[in-house]
């Protein structure tokens, strides 16, 4: 029977033969482990964001509350464009100001047709109601004529 030599040293793996072994790859992913787990972590993200905002489009079906469904949807809107805002500016500075400026701009504008809309509805209103009188007291229709 052949005889084995074996040495024993501290933090050295050796071979049957005395030769050292080659070191071990160490524990660091290799990129295509690291590619799936960027996979994964993105697919769970997108799960999360669309279970939430199945259940914030869903809030008036589940309570009957259409306006705080409507208030919810506008906060989550508003805090999308801040944290998109907040991520301009720390990757460039010029772009989070532009991009903080055109939807200050987008919001003006939109409170403006708010403002327009709520005295075109004023006006028709009141139209109504100068046209069709209190017929239930006088029997008038509220006519100039």
């Amino acid at each position: 029977m052949p005889e084995i030599k074996i040495r024993i040293e501290k933090g050295v793996e050796t071979a049957g033969d005395g030769q050292e072994l080659q070191e071990k790859p160490s524990k660091q992913m290799t990129s295509g482990k690291v590619a799936s787990v960027s996979i994964l972590a993105t697919t769970a993200i997108k799960t999360v964001k669309q279970i939430t905002n199945t259940a914030i489009s869903n809030i008036g079906n589940f309570t009957g509350d259409y306006e705080m469904q409507r208030q919810v949807q506008a906060m989550m809107k508003i805090g999308g464009e801040i944290g998109q805002v907040v991520v301009a500016s720390l990757v460039n500075p010029v772009a989070g100001i532009a991009m903080a400026v055109g939807i200050g701009l987008s919001y003006g504008l939109q409170a403006i047709e708010i403002s327009q809309n709520i005295k075109k509805e004023n006006y028709q209103a009141s139209y109504l109601l100068a046209r069709s009188g209190n017929s239930l007291t006088d029997g008038s229709r509220g006519t100039n004529d």
